[in-house]
């Protein structure tokens, strides 16, 4: 896990083992050794939930490659329209004829798909999809499989920066986008609440039920060893 997954998924588990310290009266010193024996099993209790974890990773890793890129192309539509209105007011200056400001418009949608215009979307769409490929490797997921997801990643990273070249002329398509980033953003979050619900329901709550388990175990062992020991006594006293 990622140091700030892994920090959420531990606070989870002090949530869950304060709550069982509570419902089953341990005193302080055995819910800090509980506690402690969690933390050891995190990694193999995060298994457990490792679909949904590996699918909020792929869903963040895209949510900040568009999130770059739609910021990248409201600095372009703004360049843009500042650029356009100098390059208007010269042609009316010039007494220049609607043909050649169409002329104009359409050399200015060519530079943006320069390779200086769309050279740091493209960077940005690499390293992302790179990072959701490295991802779920390090999940362990199928070669294959993080090969889909960057691709993914790739994609939807290539579609923002067309986006970007032409904001300046789909001033109506950048509204459209910015109003959906916050269901996206709903999206990734959705994907959190449910790996970490994953992770309570197959791993923290089966940890915790095994801990109960061996203290009855243990205290089981506990009485009937004090049986036994009163039985002793009581036996030499019949002889």
């Amino acid at each position: 896990m990622r140091e700030s997954h892994r920090a959420e998924a531990e606070r989870l588990l002090e949530r869950a083992v304060a709550e069982e310290a509570r419902a089953s009266g341990l005193a302080p010193d055995e819910a800090d050794a509980l506690l402690a024996r969690g933390r050891a099993g995190l990694d193999a209790m995060a298994a457990g939930a490792g679909g949904e974890y590996a699918a909020y990773v792929r869903a963040e890793a895209l949510a900040g490659a568009e999130a770059l890129a739609g910021a990248e192309a409201l600095a372009g539509a703004a360049g843009g329209t500042g650029g356009g209105a100098g390059a208007t007011g010269a042609d009316a200056g010039a007494g220049v004829g609607p043909g050649a400001g169409a002329g104009v418009g359409r050399a200015r949608l060519a530079d943006r798909f320069s390779g200086s215009a769309i050279g740091g979307p493209a960077l940005v769409t690499g390293v992302a999809a790179a990072a959701a490929f490295g991802a779920d490797l390090a999940l362990g997921t199928a070669t294959g499989t993080a090969l889909g997801a960057g691709a993914a990643v790739a994609v939807a990273g290539a579609a923002a920066t067309v986006l970007r070249a032409t904001a300046g002329h789909r001033g109506a398509a950048d509204h459209r986008g910015a109003a959906g980033a916050p269901e996206r953003a709903d999206g990734v979050e959705q994907l959190r609440v449910g790996w970490l619900t994953a992770l309570e329901v197959r791993g923290v709550r089966p940890f915790l039920e095994e801990e109960r388990e061996r203290r009855r175990g243990v205290g089981a062992a506990g009485g009937g060893g004090g049986g036994g020991r009163g039985g002793r006594p009581g036996g030499g006293r019949g002889g």
